[in-house]
């Protein structure tokens, strides 16, 4: 069996100008989902190169922050295709989802759950193969999913 990855989030003010929302941004073992995908995207020469922040709950109706995370959960996708093109990991820095995301398939088999076919929908030609796959211990894994919940609803 491969190393498992630790996930955890870092729950931050979004520095966007305007009243201050809180982002959160995946940690991939302990580091910042934004830097690992940046660190990729400018590896491969892509011609636009990070600009990405955590998820704006307050910006997006993910439903409950657990659901959105969890990949056997019944939590939709409002622009309906998240089982092609996955679930949101990242947004713009700006906040907005749809501006600039960045977004993975998550799937949950047996005690893992997997983040892989990372995707930009603003750039479909785009190949993120070599990026993760990133592998989590589903208990682990549901725990922080479970607390980073907590702080964005009762």
């Amino acid at each position: 069996m491969s190393r498992l990855n630790h996930l955890s989030f870092l729950v931050e003010p979004l520095n966007s100008g305007e009243a201050t929302a809180l982002s959160v941004i995946p940690l991939i073992d302990f580091t910042p989902l934004t830097r690992l995908t940046e660190e990729f995207e400018r590896e491969k020469g892509f011609d636009v190169v990070g600009g990405y922040a955590g998820i704006v709950p307050s910006h997006y109706r993910f439903g409950p922050l657990n659901c959105h995370y969890l990949a056997d959960s019944n939590a939709v996708d409002l622009e309906g295709d998240w089982e092609v093109h996955g679930r949101y990991l990242l947004s713009c820095k700006c906040g907005e989802v749809g501006c600039w995301p960045l977004t993975a398939i998550i799937t949950k088999s047996g005690e893992t759950v997997t983040w892989d076919r990372f995707y930009q929908p603003h750039r479909p030609d785009r190949d993120y193969a070599g990026f993760g796959p990133f592998e989590f211990d589903f208990e682990q894994y549901e725990d922080v999913v479970n607390r980073v919940a907590e702080r964005f609803y009762i």
